[in-house]
């Protein structure tokens, strides 16, 4: 059955930057069989389609999208044998490691108070306190537009890489659902020094963690709370750089204690949060023009201080970009998708 499409709907509301022109046609889809229907409506009348979750890691353009945005709301949680969970990709991605922390399964706690629903998660191979949902993600569902039928993948397949996956990279794939195979014990894996400085010698529960993990994340304006400005952002807009050793070494000769992880490959990642501070961004970094600035709790957010466009925040995120640049010779990358912003 087609879903009600409405047209000429603004966006701003639907994203947690709050900026975003009008959606050429919206609309919001429960099961598989409306998804495809709104897929094969797009299609026949060759407009272009936009997937739209929570809203949570998106920059849309004041112009809008000029054609189909579905916001996809297929909900269901299904624990099977095994460990195993189905899980619909309009599922909050925070209530799905709540329920899972209840179930006694372990494999994404440390992933809590992350905003946006699980298909989102899926797509931007979200991290967090050392771990990833590739670990845990064993099959996906998705609507593949060029052939225009539900299609699988296994979690090989998907093409996981720091923060993105086949999904990312080509977006005719449209997340239906997806397979987790979590692990039936009551421990957690802290390998997350931060983490695990708040339990030294203590064997903490799953809820447990969970309650650090929530706690760090809200000391960083993290989890969205209205009353927080802090926290009216897309998250970490940019990615950590993974860097040759020759390049960390570089700068490390010139800075002490420059925060930085050993990759498997020999590379190393650094944090881009410290590298903006010290390209002359602070925490707390006000634009000229008062509409956006950094957090004053986290250095990887821009917010949105009030009134500001889309234009005001990806020109911001460029001077900042440039800066680092500049200082250190790295291009950062960024983790927010960009939807008509140029």
């Amino acid at each position: 059955m087609l879903p009600n499409i409405e047209t000429d709907i603004p966006l701003a509301k639907y994203t947690t930057l709050e900026v975003g022109g009008p959606a050429k046609f919206f609309c919001s889809i429960q099961t598989e069989a409306e998804l495809e229907e709104a897929c094969l409506w797009a299609l026949q009348r060759k407009e272009p389609v936009l997937v739209l979750g929570s809203g949570s890691n998106v920059l849309i353009s004041d112009a809008g999208f000029p054609g189909l945005v579905i916001q996809v709301n297929i909900k269901g949680i299904k624990y099977l044998a095994s460990n195993t969970a189905v899980v619909g990709s309009g599922e909050s991605w925070d209530e799905f490691v709540l329920e899972s922390i209840n179930h006694k399964l372990s494999g994404i706690e440390c992933l809590s108070g992350i905003p946006g629903r699980v298909g989102a998660a899926v797509v931007q191979n979200i991290g967090a306190y050392g771990q990833e949902i590739c670990t845990t993600a064993r099959k996906v569902r998705y609507f593949d537009l060029t052939q225009s039928q539900f299609l699988e993948l296994s979690g090989d397949a998907c093409l996981f890489d720091y923060r993105a996956s086949i999904f990312k990279r080509d977006t005719s794939r449209i997340v239906a659902s997806i397979t987790f195979k979590l692990a039936s014990n009551n421990a957690s894996c802290l390998a997350y020094k931060e983490l695990s400085a708040l339990f030294t010698g203590k064997s903490p529960s799953l809820a447990q963690v969970r309650g650090a993990v929530l706690e760090l994340r809200k000391a960083k304006s993290m989890l969205l709370d209205p009353a927080d400005i802090n926290s009216r952002s897309a998250g970490c807009f940019f990615t950590n750089p993974i860097v040759d050793v020759t390049v960390f070494n570089n700068i490390n000769s010139d800075h002490q204690e420059v925060p930085s992880w050993f990759q498997p490959d020999g590379r190393v990642k650094l944090s881009a949060g410290w590298l903006i501070e010290h390209s002359g961004f602070p925490k707390g970094h006000v634009a000229a023009n008062r509409r956006v600035g950094l957090s004053q709790k986290h250095a990887l957010a821009l917010i949105n201080l009030g009134g500001a466009s889309a234009k005001d925040i990806y020109d911001y995120q460029k001077v900042i970009s440039e800066a680092v640049y500049e200082h250190f010779s790295i291009q950062l990358i960024p983790e927010v998708v960009f939807v008509g912003c140029v």
